[in-house]
């Protein structure tokens, strides 16, 4: 029987998302994340240079954390970076005041590199002056700095480091994935192109043209043309037909190279991908806050370019439309993911195939013994 959605557990509620800010954590605190991002950023030698049991560290004589970057030369010798970082607790732009301890001690102690990293940003001012210092003290040391920007790309793949400074909820999509589209990411199953095709077909491939028509294009891949007019659109430079029927036919002729199981893995894996994509109610306010930033972009453009302004004005009510579509776009996209997930994913495990003779060999090798094959289902 297929694997059933179970709607009580879905909501609309897109607050979910919890926004990546360190404003919850003291000076302190945002010292230790520091510490310990560096740490798993390959630091040796670390040292945290605070002074008091109090929520700043006024003994850290112009720099918090001391440590090394290990180098590797082209001879192959290592080069150890003598790094200072200034860790600036700010919720607000930090202000150039707060820079001159941390670049005086540097001047005194010349390590290689001195970081500063700013809990929201360095203000416009500091900047400038980090820019002239630059240019008329010409330091011996590197002056870098990391704003929030960069700490949440440095983060990002660090969700344990998220989770204990408390800058995550978890992962709020994972309550929205489909348990077919969970037990497909955790055991996939092998299937021959005849089912899968068969299942496809049987549900009715038209249903997800949006999804398909992603896979389709790398499976296909077409011919694309240069482009020579600003309004033409993908459709206008690909050459020749992506149809579901092009996309069956290349499907068998890669088989001739490729196992079909492992083409049937890779194709399902990419539209449950494309279709989850266009169905994560989790990532609405993301989208909404972007297409918000680019109407107060062409705002400014309009301000500044009167000449323009109609051509502009026309664009920002394209978008203002699309925006007001976006959340019925998604939930329409949900119901399409849902749809595929029981329809098309849940009955690929149903089917029974041998593992391949490699597979078997291998398993055989490895446990010293014969193993009973697998039955295929007919």
């Amino acid at each position: 029987m297929p694997l059933q959605l179970d709607r009580s557990r879905v909501t609309t509620n897109t607050k979910l998302v919890k926004a990546f800010s360190f404003d919850h954590l003291t000076s302190v605190q945002f010292e230790e994340f520091c510490y310990e991002l560096l740490l798993r950023l390959g630091a040796k030698d670390m040292s945290w240079r605070k002074g008091t049991g109090l929520n700043s560290s006024p003994s850290d004589q112009g720099r918090d954390i001391e440590c090394y970057f290990i180098k590797d030369d082209p001879d192959g010798s290592e080069k150890r970076e003598r790094w200072f970082v200034e860790c600036k607790h700010y919720k607000e732009g930090v202000p150039p005041t707060k820079l001159e301890a941390g670049l005086s001690w540097a001047r005194a102690e010349r390590p290689d590199v001195l970081l500063f990293v700013a809990s929201n940003a360095l203000s416009n001012p500091c900047k400038e002056f980090l820019r002239r210092y630059q240019e008329t003290e010409r330091p011996p040391f590197r002056i870098k700095q990391w704003e929030l920007k960069e700490l949440e790309e440095f983060t990002i793949s660090k969700p344990d480091l998220l989770r204990k400074f408390g800058m995550t909820d978890g992962f709020p999509f994972l309550q929205f994935l489909h348990p077919a589209h969970v037990m497909f990411l955790r055991h996939p199953p092998l299937n021959t192109l005849d089912y899968f095709f068969e299942i496809l077909e049987k549900a009715g491939p038209h249903r997800f043209r949006e999804a398909l028509g992603t896979v389709s294009l790398m499976v296909i891949k077409p011919h694309v043309k240069f482009p020579t007019d600003p309004n033409e659109t993908l459709g206008d430079l690909i050459q020749g037909s992506t149809g579901y029927v092009d996309f069956r036919k290349k499907c068998y002729e890669l088989a001739r190279v490729v196992d079909d199981r492992f083409l049937v893995r890779a194709i399902v894996n990419e539209v449950l991908c494309s279709a989850f994509g266009a169905a994560d109610r989790t990532d609405l306010d993301r989208v909404l806050k972007n297409n918000a930033g680019l109407i107060n972009h062409l705002e400014s453009e309009k301000k500044a370019n009167p000449q323009e302004a109609e051509d502009l004005s026309r664009q920002i009510e394209e978008i203002k439309a699309m925006m007001a579509e976006i959340p019925n776009r998604v939930e329409t996209s949900y119901k399409l993911y849902a749809d595929f997930c029981n329809e098309v994913i849940a009955p690929l495990f149903e089917q029974r195939i041998p593992d391949p003779p490699e597979v078997i060999a291998f398993m055989e090798k490895f446990i010293g013994k014969k193993t009973k094959p697998s039955q295929e289902r007919t």
